[in-house]
Formats: C-alpha cells, structure tokens, sequence
C-alpha cells in the first residue's frame, strides 16, 4: 500500500517547476556548488575518509534537527509520511511506499547533484539525514550515482524490529 504517492500529473509538473528553479538560479548556485564541492576535497584530504563520514552525519543531524519537532510521537507511517513531505519542501521529487514488512523512501532527484556527482562522500549525508527524520534504521538501495531511477531507503525499525 502507498503512504506518500503523488499521481504521474503530480510528478510532472513538480518536475517542471523544480527544472525551471534550477535555470533560473543556475548562476546563482554555481557559484555556492564549487566551493562545497572544495571543501568535501579538502576535508578528505586533511582528514580521511571515515572522518570525512563522521563529519557527514555531524552536518545531517544538524539539518535535521530543524524538523524533529514535526515528527515527534508519530507513529512510523506517520512519521514517514511527514519525513516525506519535509524531503519535497527541501526540493526532492519523494516517495514513500510500504512494501511488505518495510518502507521505502525513493528520491527521484538529488538535493546535492553536482556535489555528489564528483563526491560521493555526501551521499552519506542524505543517508543519514532520511534515517534521522524516520527515527529508524534506513539503508540506501538503489543511487541515482549508480544509474537507477531513484536513491532509494529501506527502512526497517532499530534493533531488528520491523516498523
């Protein structure tokens, strides 16, 4: 069954409106993209890889913390229905479907594109960041990096419970 789903109309013209914002903010935005994409390069560098990772999750928590106060209490379809509505205002076409004993949270469009495209390193940031506003344990299965349709989450409750 779907919890979060818009219809194909739905996904289109959000597909529209977010290509149209993206060429009318395009010099705007490259000019913000270079140096982000510096400072993952140096902190690799300076740091390594698993600090470069820590400092990733470090950076999610803090944008998530913003929105916790809207999915405190909720149960898990709730919360990850509202996680997926917190995940369109942040700009990515998003999903959520439950799909037996889990739940998957597809993002048809990257938050971070031209970041990720030359450092992967700031996948984990997202990752975190979904796992954060759903409170459980999400994996990533699918990567737009990769080729696929979508990055897509399992996420299944802490501690081998299912949600």
């Amino acid at each position: 069954s779907v919890v979060f789903v818009g219809d194909a109309r739905d996904r289109q013209a959000f597909r529209l409106q977010q290509l149209e914002a993206r060429f009318e903010r395009a010099g705007r935005y490259v000019s913000e993209r270079l140096p982000a994409n510096a400072l993952v390069e140096e902190a690799r560098t300076l740091f390594g890889a698993e600090p470069l990772q820590h400092l990733m999750k470090n950076v999610a928590a803090r944008f998530a913390e913003p929105y916790l106060s809207r999915l405190d209490g909720k149960a898990l379809p709730e919360r990850l229905t509202e996680a997926g509505k917190i995940l369109q205002e942040r700009g990515c076409l998003t999903d959520v479907v439950h799909d037996g004993d889990d739940y998957l949270v597809s993002q048809h469009t990257c938050p971070f594109p031209n970041v990720a495209a030359r450092n992967s390193a700031v996948c984990a940031l997202d990752v975190e960041f979904v796992r954060r506003l759903v409170g459980q344990d999400a994996r990533l299965t699918t990567s737009l990096l990769r080729g696929d349709d979508a990055c897509t989450y399992r996420v299944r409750a802490v501690n081998g419970r299912r949600p």
